[in-house]
């Protein structure tokens, strides 16, 4: 982690490629997954990976109770959101997000 915001790398690049020879490995049928090919685009160092505070506390009789809290930054959003759109451009031209803004005000951003 202190690597990953020390050099600033910030993107995360997760290909998902159909490969008939693992067809059946998948638990989904083989007509979901024929042809299946995209790119994940995930964001590295905002959220919860360096969001504030953090904390483990004792709440007595064995139970404890664990916060990590999610912070992002527009200029964080901007930057991955231009990494997945570049991507696109060369990749296939279609770009798609998933969030929980329903959820969580972060998502909103």
């Amino acid at each position: 982690m202190r690597l990953r915001k020390e050099m600033a790398v910030f993107s995360n690049l997760r290909p998902a490629i159909y490969y008939p020879a693992l067809a059946d490995a998948s638990s989904l049928k083989r007509e979901l997954v024929e042809g299946f090919d995209i790119l994940i685009v995930r964001e590295l160092i905002g959220g919860v990976y360096f969001g504030e505070p953090k904390t483990i506390t004792d709440l007595g009789d064995g139970q404890k109770r664990a916060i990590d809290t999610k912070v992002y930054e527009t200029y964080e959003i901007d930057r991955i959101t231009c990494v997945a759109f570049d991507l696109a451009s060369i990749y296939n031209n279609k770009a798609h997000s998933a969030d929980r803004k329903n959820m969580m005000k972060s998502g909103a951003l």
